[in-house]
């Protein structure tokens, strides 16, 4: 090899190198955030807008491969959502396993089960133990749908979960090089909620995390039985299915693939404008 091709290697080797050094420094830098995600304009989408009357297929119900996760804090936030002019007010707020009030687990994790476990049953099995613990690690975070009647105030557990967004920042080292993902496990809503906007306003605000966040990618598990819910980020949120998707080495037998967003490329759309 010529001092030219030797250099240029080296230089792509540095590069890479210096690349996986950043995505490591990224992941960690969740945990070094300020008094509060707010602070960065995280929720900026969340102006008081009625919930949809959506007639297309809802989120639907994403599934996760198991994959190594960082596990970095993040602070705690609440903010209202939004309220369906028709009905009780919706919320969304964030929780990592730690201030998740204990009179939600039970609701998030059955509208999880009533949700999926007919899917699971027919692909990969259905475990609930594995899947309670994989829900409640301390690796989780979440985004949760909260609805409220009048008089509920703003203590901590008050109002009905009615969705969730399962979260995890990661350092995924299934990419090429070791790259910062915010990958969504779950993302589930009760049937009187389905097809109303929810589910696409909860990914933007995931989507906003993500990029304010400095992630890379944003990415999900989909079961290719679930063609609503492929649909649903193919189609209408502008996911691809992911180059380490097992679809895109020839594995056949899998019954899922794995979708992702470039949110980096997005926030450089954003920075141009």
């Amino acid at each position: 090899m010529g001092a030219g091709k030797k250099a240029r290697a080296k230089e792509r080797k540095t590069g890479k190198l210096a690349m996986a050094a950043q995505a490591e420094l990224t992941a960690k830098a969740v945990a070094l955030l300020p008094s509060g995600m707010e602070n960065l304009g995280v929720f900026d989408t969340l102006s008081e807008v009625p919930l949809e009357n959506d007639t297309s297929n809802g989120p639907t119900n994403t599934v996760h491969q198991p994959m190594s996760s960082s596990d970095q804090e993040a602070p705690n936030l609440h903010h209202r959502q939004g309220c369906d002019q028709h009905g009780p007010a919706v919320q969304i707020v964030y929780h990592t396993r730690s201030t998740l009030p204990p009179s939600w687990k039970e609701p998030l994790f059955s509208l999880f089960k009533s949700n999926m476990k007919e899917q699971y049953e027919s692909n990969w099995g259905y475990r609930e133990a594995e899947k309670r613990s994989e829900i409640f690690s301390q690796e989780s975070r979440y985004l949760i749908a909260v609805q409220t009647s009048p008089g509920d105030g703003e203590a901590q557990g008050e109002g009905t979960p009615v969705g969730f967004v399962h979260i995890r920042y990661v350092l995924d080292r299934d990419e090429e090089i070791p790259t910062a993902v915010l990958y969504v496990y779950e993302i589930q809503l009760a049937p009187s909620v389905q097809r109303r906007g929810l589910g696409a306003r909860m990914m933007s605000v995931v989507e906003s995390m993500a990029v304010k966040l400095k992630m890379r990618k944003i990415k999900l598990t989909v079961f290719k039985s679930n063609g609503a819910a492929l649909a649903f980020y193919l189609n209408k949120l502008g996911y691809d299915v992911d180059g380490t998707s097992p679809s895109q080495h020839k594995i056949l037998g899998e019954c899922y693939e794995i979708l992702s967003k470039d949110v980096a490329e997005e926030d450089k759309k954003l920075a141009a404008s």
